[in-house]
């Protein structure tokens, strides 16, 4: 609004227009990474017995809690050594799904 304003008292319109168009991407854009992650849950796949000094394999079930919306390109980073990570591409709304 304050860019709004600046740009009819000056001669610089174009360049205030442009720089709330960016700005209001860049808002849009955060409203709608914030409202994918939201009612996410995962949980943890683990095997029944894990030793110490060898590799163990873990995986992960992603479930979408939200009624109607779906979750695009989920990425899941797990810290460590290794750094693995596993990617979910699409989890459908009120599912859930396993990361390849």
């Amino acid at each position: 609004m304050g860019l709004g304003v600046a740009a009819i008292n000056t001669g610089n319109n174009l360049l205030y227009l442009l720089s709330s168009m960016l700005l209001g991407l860049v808002v849009v854009s955060g409203i709608l990474s914030e409202a994918v992650m939201r009612g996410l849950r995962l949980t943890a796949i683990v095997p029944e017995e894990i030793h110490a000094g060898r590799p163990a394999l873990i995986g992960a079930t992603v479930a979408n809690g939200k009624r109607h919306v779906p979750s695009y390109s989920i990425n899941i980073e797990v810290p460590g050594p290794g750094e693995a990570g596993l990617t979910v591409e699409f989890v459908p709304a009120a599912s859930a799904a396993a990361p390849r």
